[in-house]
């Protein structure tokens, strides 16, 4: 019996320390929402510069598509690439904004 509350004990200790590092990887970035045309006119649609890195967001609410806007985001990476129509050099990472204010 002792055995079974350590090992709960154990496993639930190390779930709520993994969710606590989880929460702890999430910090906001300095971003910035660029512009960069209209897609149906050989444009790459909205995009954020975070360190200098063009990224394609998978959503941008409306009321944040304002060139040039600065922001503060929380974002995800995914393994996605954006591959501008037609050049291929022209790549840019996709993310996912988690968290968003101005």
């Amino acid at each position: 019996m002792k055995k079974t509350i350590l090992q709960t004990a154990a496993i639930l200790l190390i779930m709520a320390s993994a969710f606590t590092c989880a929460k702890e990887k999430e910090e906001w970035v300095e971003a910035i929402i660029l512009d960069l045309g209209d897609p149906s006119v050989d444009g790459c649609g909205w995009a954020i510069k975070i360190n200098n890195i063009i990224n394609i967001p998978e959503y941008l609410g409306e009321e944040y598509k304002q060139n040039e806007l600065k922001v503060m985001i929380v974002y995800e990476n995914t393994s996605q690439i954006y591959q501008y129509p037609g050049f291929s050099d022209m790549k840019y990472n996709k993310i996912i904004i988690k968290q968003i204010k101005k």
